[in-house]
Protein backbone atom coordinates (compact mmCIF):
# COMPACT_ATOMS: atom_id res chain seq x y z
CA UNK A 1 0.00 0.00 0.00
CA UNK A 2 1.07 3.54 -0.84
CA UNK A 3 2.11 5.71 1.77
CA UNK A 4 -0.35 8.17 1.16
CA UNK A 5 -2.80 5.71 1.16
CA UNK A 6 -2.17 4.58 5.15
CA UNK A 7 -2.16 8.18 6.02
CA UNK A 8 -5.86 8.35 4.37
CA UNK A 9 -6.71 5.30 6.26
CA UNK A 10 -5.68 6.17 9.82
CA UNK A 11 -7.39 9.95 9.36
CA UNK A 12 -10.70 7.74 8.83
CA UNK A 13 -10.00 5.66 11.83
CA UNK A 14 -9.15 8.65 13.76
CA UNK A 15 -12.54 10.64 12.29
CA UNK A 16 -14.47 7.30 13.09
CA UNK A 17 -13.58 7.67 16.93
CA UNK A 18 -11.47 4.08 16.71
CA UNK A 19 -8.72 3.38 19.03
CA UNK A 20 -5.26 2.24 18.28
CA UNK A 21 -4.37 0.45 21.13
CA UNK A 22 -2.20 3.31 22.03
CA UNK A 23 -4.62 5.58 23.61
CA UNK A 24 -6.35 2.90 25.58
CA UNK A 25 -5.30 3.47 29.19
CA UNK A 26 -3.72 0.69 31.27
CA UNK A 27 -5.83 0.51 34.37
CA UNK A 28 -4.55 -3.04 35.79
CA UNK A 29 -6.71 -4.30 38.41
CA UNK A 30 -5.06 -3.26 41.78
CA UNK A 31 -7.80 -4.77 44.81
CA UNK A 32 -5.48 -6.70 47.07
CA UNK A 33 -2.50 -4.29 46.81
CA UNK A 34 -3.14 -3.26 50.28
CA UNK A 35 -3.89 0.01 49.31
CA UNK A 36 -7.50 1.62 48.93
CA UNK A 37 -7.37 2.71 45.27
CA UNK A 38 -10.04 4.09 43.35
CA UNK A 39 -13.33 2.72 43.31
CA UNK A 40 -12.52 0.67 46.34
CA UNK A 41 -13.97 0.64 49.38
CA UNK A 42 -11.10 -0.58 51.36
CA UNK A 43 -8.06 -2.97 50.74
CA UNK A 44 -6.16 -5.38 53.12
CA UNK A 45 -4.06 -6.85 50.46
CA UNK A 46 -3.90 -10.66 52.04
CA UNK A 47 -5.65 -10.39 54.58
CA UNK A 48 -9.20 -9.83 52.10
CA UNK A 49 -11.43 -12.12 53.15
CA UNK A 50 -15.32 -13.46 52.18
CA UNK A 51 -14.99 -15.95 55.10
CA UNK A 52 -13.15 -14.00 58.42
CA UNK A 53 -15.11 -13.85 61.53
CA UNK A 54 -15.11 -10.17 62.92
CA UNK A 55 -14.99 -10.84 66.34
CA UNK A 56 -12.76 -12.32 69.47
CA UNK A 57 -14.17 -13.33 72.59
CA UNK A 58 -11.43 -14.38 74.92
CA UNK A 59 -10.41 -14.84 79.18
CA UNK A 60 -6.98 -14.91 80.41
CA UNK A 61 -6.02 -16.53 76.99
CA UNK A 62 -8.57 -18.98 76.01
CA UNK A 63 -10.65 -17.14 72.94
CA UNK A 64 -13.56 -17.99 70.64
CA UNK A 65 -14.72 -16.52 67.45
CA UNK A 66 -18.33 -15.37 67.37
CA UNK A 67 -20.93 -13.13 65.36
CA UNK A 68 -23.46 -10.88 66.95
CA UNK A 69 -27.10 -11.71 67.10
CA UNK A 70 -29.20 -9.80 64.15
CA UNK A 71 -32.79 -8.94 64.41
CA UNK A 72 -34.33 -6.16 62.21
CA UNK A 73 -34.98 -3.82 64.95
CA UNK A 74 -32.66 -1.59 67.14
CA UNK A 75 -31.34 -3.38 70.11
CA UNK A 76 -33.36 -1.01 72.47
CA UNK A 77 -36.47 -2.39 70.94
CA UNK A 78 -35.37 -6.27 71.23
CA UNK A 79 -34.25 -5.43 74.84
CA UNK A 80 -38.04 -4.59 74.95
CA UNK A 81 -37.80 -2.54 78.70
CA UNK A 82 -40.97 -3.25 80.28
CA UNK A 83 -41.95 -3.51 83.82
CA UNK A 84 -38.70 -2.85 85.09
CA UNK A 85 -37.26 -6.13 83.31
CA UNK A 86 -35.94 -7.15 79.98
CA UNK A 87 -37.96 -9.52 77.46
CA UNK A 88 -35.51 -10.71 74.73
CA UNK A 89 -36.92 -14.10 75.30
CA UNK A 90 -33.19 -15.06 76.51
CA UNK A 91 -33.45 -14.57 79.54
CA UNK A 92 -32.56 -17.56 82.08
CA UNK A 93 -32.92 -17.45 86.26
CA UNK A 94 -29.80 -16.47 88.18
CA UNK A 95 -27.62 -16.53 84.33
CA UNK A 96 -25.68 -13.48 83.47
CA UNK A 97 -25.92 -12.62 79.73
CA UNK A 98 -23.49 -10.59 77.42
CA UNK A 99 -23.47 -10.02 73.55
CA UNK A 100 -23.07 -8.46 70.50
CA UNK A 101 -26.14 -7.12 68.82
CA UNK A 102 -26.95 -5.69 65.32
CA UNK A 103 -30.22 -4.36 63.13
CA UNK A 104 -29.84 -6.23 60.56
CA UNK A 105 -29.19 -4.53 57.09
CA UNK A 106 -27.24 -1.97 59.39
CA UNK A 107 -23.70 -1.02 61.10
CA UNK A 108 -26.08 -0.64 64.36
CA UNK A 109 -23.73 -2.60 66.56
CA UNK A 110 -24.24 -3.39 70.41
CA UNK A 111 -22.71 -4.51 73.19
CA UNK A 112 -25.93 -6.00 75.83
CA UNK A 113 -25.14 -7.08 79.59
CA UNK A 114 -28.51 -8.87 80.82
CA UNK A 115 -29.07 -10.56 84.07
CA UNK A 116 -31.56 -12.78 85.21
CA UNK A 117 -35.43 -12.92 84.52
CA UNK A 118 -38.61 -11.37 85.15
CA UNK A 119 -40.63 -12.56 88.05
CA UNK A 120 -37.50 -14.48 89.77
CA UNK A 121 -34.90 -13.79 92.13
CA UNK A 122 -33.01 -11.69 94.04
CA UNK A 123 -29.61 -10.15 93.22
CA UNK A 124 -26.61 -7.21 92.53
CA UNK A 125 -23.84 -7.34 90.10
CA UNK A 126 -21.75 -4.16 89.01
CA UNK A 127 -19.75 -3.91 85.28
CA UNK A 128 -16.80 -1.89 84.99
CA UNK A 129 -16.31 -1.93 81.30
CA UNK A 130 -13.25 -0.32 79.33
CA UNK A 131 -11.65 0.95 75.79
CA UNK A 132 -15.35 0.99 74.23
CA UNK A 133 -14.69 2.97 71.04
CA UNK A 134 -15.07 6.37 71.00
CA UNK A 135 -18.84 7.88 70.59
CA UNK A 136 -20.11 4.58 71.88
CA UNK A 137 -23.63 5.21 74.09
CA UNK A 138 -25.87 4.23 76.59
CA UNK A 139 -28.58 3.51 74.33
CA UNK A 140 -30.97 1.59 77.82
CA UNK A 141 -30.14 1.57 81.25
CA UNK A 142 -32.30 -0.87 83.23
CA UNK A 143 -33.06 0.36 85.99
CA UNK A 144 -32.55 4.08 84.94
CA UNK A 145 -29.04 5.17 86.24
CA UNK A 146 -27.78 1.95 86.65
CA UNK A 147 -25.49 1.65 83.70
CA UNK A 148 -23.58 4.87 82.46
CA UNK A 149 -20.53 6.06 81.09
CA UNK A 150 -17.87 7.35 83.41
CA UNK A 151 -15.24 8.45 80.76
CA UNK A 152 -15.16 8.85 76.49
CA UNK A 153 -13.64 5.43 76.35
CA UNK A 154 -15.66 3.65 79.75
CA UNK A 155 -18.81 2.67 81.14
CA UNK A 156 -19.91 1.58 84.83
CA UNK A 157 -22.49 -0.67 85.73
CA UNK A 158 -23.93 -1.25 89.31
CA UNK A 159 -27.19 -3.23 89.33
CA UNK A 160 -29.45 -4.77 92.31
CA UNK A 161 -32.70 -6.74 91.43
CA UNK A 162 -35.70 -8.24 93.08
CA UNK A 163 -37.99 -10.47 90.68
CA UNK A 164 -36.73 -8.80 87.65
CA UNK A 165 -34.15 -8.09 85.44
CA UNK A 166 -30.87 -5.67 85.49
CA UNK A 167 -28.44 -5.00 82.60
CA UNK A 168 -28.85 -2.32 80.02
CA UNK A 169 -27.22 -1.54 75.96
CA UNK A 170 -24.36 0.16 74.94
CA UNK A 171 -24.47 1.06 71.40
CA UNK A 172 -22.67 2.92 68.42
CA UNK A 173 -19.84 0.40 68.68
CA UNK A 174 -17.66 1.05 65.49
CA UNK A 175 -18.91 -1.66 62.72
CA UNK A 176 -16.37 -2.62 60.88
CA UNK A 177 -13.97 -1.44 63.39
CA UNK A 178 -10.41 -2.37 65.14
CA UNK A 179 -11.34 -2.30 68.86
CA UNK A 180 -10.47 -3.80 71.99
CA UNK A 181 -13.16 -3.51 74.90
CA UNK A 182 -12.65 -5.55 78.16
CA UNK A 183 -15.28 -5.84 80.83
CA UNK A 184 -14.89 -6.75 84.47
CA UNK A 185 -17.81 -8.28 86.53
CA UNK A 186 -18.48 -8.43 89.74
CA UNK A 187 -21.72 -11.06 90.90
CA UNK A 188 -22.02 -10.28 94.51
CA UNK A 189 -25.26 -12.39 94.43
CA UNK A 190 -28.05 -14.00 92.84
CA UNK A 191 -26.02 -14.92 89.12
CA UNK A 192 -24.59 -19.03 89.52
CA UNK A 193 -23.75 -18.60 86.04
CA UNK A 194 -21.95 -16.31 83.29
CA UNK A 195 -22.29 -16.72 79.57
CA UNK A 196 -21.93 -15.42 76.25
CA UNK A 197 -24.98 -15.62 73.67
CA UNK A 198 -24.02 -16.37 69.98
CA UNK A 199 -25.91 -15.58 67.09
CA UNK A 200 -27.69 -18.91 66.88
CA UNK A 201 -28.47 -18.08 70.80
CA UNK A 202 -26.54 -21.01 71.89
CA UNK A 203 -24.29 -20.12 75.43
CA UNK A 204 -20.55 -20.50 75.46
CA UNK A 205 -19.76 -20.35 79.23
CA UNK A 206 -17.50 -17.35 81.08
CA UNK A 207 -15.56 -17.95 83.64
CA UNK A 208 -16.98 -15.62 86.80
CA UNK A 209 -14.47 -13.61 88.31
CA UNK A 210 -12.50 -13.23 85.28
CA UNK A 211 -12.21 -10.28 82.93
CA UNK A 212 -13.77 -10.51 79.17
CA UNK A 213 -12.46 -9.10 76.10
CA UNK A 214 -14.32 -8.69 73.01
CA UNK A 215 -12.07 -7.35 69.66
CA UNK A 216 -13.01 -6.37 66.73
CA UNK A 217 -11.00 -6.63 63.66
CA UNK A 218 -10.96 -4.46 60.26
CA UNK A 219 -12.61 -6.48 57.38
CA UNK A 220 -12.76 -6.00 54.02
CA UNK A 221 -14.17 -8.63 50.91
CA UNK A 222 -11.98 -9.89 48.17
CA UNK A 223 -14.06 -7.82 45.58
CA UNK A 224 -12.54 -4.34 47.71
CA UNK A 225 -16.01 -3.66 49.57
CA UNK A 226 -16.67 -3.22 52.85
CA UNK A 227 -19.28 -6.33 54.50
CA UNK A 228 -22.08 -5.74 56.29
CA UNK A 229 -21.47 -5.25 59.77
CA UNK A 230 -20.92 -8.71 61.33
CA UNK A 231 -20.80 -10.72 58.49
Amino acid sequence: MRPYAILLWLLVLVACGARTGLDRPRIPYLCGNGVVDPGEECDLGSSNSDTAIPFVVSQNGPSFDVLPLERSESAVSFYDYIGASSHTGLEVFEESRLYLYVESGSSHLSLIVNHNIFGQGTGSATANIQDLPIGFTVDRSDDAGELVATGATTAAGNWNWDNNTDGGVLGSLTCPGVWSITATLDFTQGITSWVWVNADTSRTPLTMGEPVTIQSFNRCQTDCTIPACGQ
